[in-house]
């Protein structure tokens, strides 16, 4: 079959508009905790400034995504903007089983929830929902006496967590579980453009991807993992989860690393360039710090491999 035809259809043909509208929902899912931040946490002064200066540069990166250009795939041949009988099958099965995948995660409390994680998932969220902002502790022991104020990489929760303070803790789960669903949705579309096919099979791959852990942890250990034992440790000090894994345990890392990851891959491989590609890996500081190192050498690479490195020190780059 012709794989131009309706029935064949990848997000990449959809043309560069779909791209654009998908960078446009991707700048603002990541932005919005950042300006609730600065409405609610920070000193107004200070809050007022720091949003001024993320509007800049959101309404700078956004405009960029104007200039993109299509790369060779994107020819918006005949069948453009429009999705046979089998595509739309596709997309209701790939909804269908993301909606189940993120009950089953625990998120929001419909499926079993990891102990350990999860409560401290719940206690944030809990007490963004509960207390005033920014949130303090009364004296505690460690503290000797002095109050504490919550310190965490707070982007995830935010969200929900003011869902929780405006409409009650009732609407907590359902807040948390709508925002953790529409972000892997947006992971999920940045990595069937970049695989340039809506496919069942790498809908499969996606959920299914990690490391050859209970290889490794069998060569390591010289025996076979038992029980629901972690095969993830086989290294020592570092760990290497799959993606189910991750998103089960930490969502609030693996969510954010779908978007961001997909979006400064299709930026580096379609040598998009370099004017926001900073200013899109800051917004991972604050939703994690860990995403933000393990995607430092991509926004090096990008620098090095860029035709006009002057974009790279851009107003919307540089303000961040």
């Amino acid at each position: 079959m012709n794989p131009s035809t309706p029935n064949t259809r990848t997000f990449a043909s959809l043309g560069p508009g779909f791209r654009k509208a998908l960078a446009i929902v991707s700048y603002v899912y990541l932005a919005l905790p950042l300006f609730i931040f600065a409405v609610g946490w920070l000193k107004p002064a200070i809050g007022v400034a720091f949003a001024f200066a993320l509007s800049v540069g959101l309404f700078l990166a956004l405009r960029d995504i104007g200039r993109w250009q299509p790369p060779p795939h994107e020819n918006g041949g005949e069948a453009a903007g429009r999705l046979g009988a089998r595509a739309r099958f596709k997309i209701a099965f790939i909804l269908a089983a993301t909606f189940a995948w993120t009950l089953l995660s625990g998120i929001g409390g419909y499926g079993f929830q990891r102990f350990t994680d999860y409560l401290k998932h719940n206690a944030l969220l809990h007490d963004l929902a509960a207390q005033h902002w920014p949130v303090h502790y009364a004296s505690v022991g460690f503290l000797n006496g002095a109050t504490g104020r919550l310190g965490y990489y707070l982007a995830y929760y935010l969200p929900p967590g003011l869902a929780g303070r405006w409409f009650g803790k009732a609407f907590l789960n359902p807040a948390v579980f709508v925002w953790s669903f529409l972000g892997v949705l947006i992971g999920l579309c940045w990595f069937f453009y970049l695989v340039r096919r809506l496919s069942l099979r790498a809908f499969a791959m996606f959920v299914l991807f990690g490391g050859m852990n209970y290889l490794a942890s069998v060569v390591v250990n010289k025996s076979f993992p038992s029980g629901t034992n972690h095969v993830d440790t086989w290294f020592g000090w570092a760990t290497y989860p799959p993606f189910t894994a991750t998103f089960f345990w930490a969502p609030q890392h693996m969510i954010p690393g779908w978007i961001l990851s997909g979006m400064l891959l299709s930026c580096i491989f379609q040598r998009i360039h370099g004017r926001s590609l900073v200013f899109l890996w800051s917004l991972s500081v604050f939703w994690s710090p860990f995403l933000m190192i393990g995607l430092f050498p991509f926004v090096v690479y990008a620098f090095v491999a860029a035709k006009n490195r002057r974009d790279f020190f851009s107003y919307e780059n540089t303000i961040r």
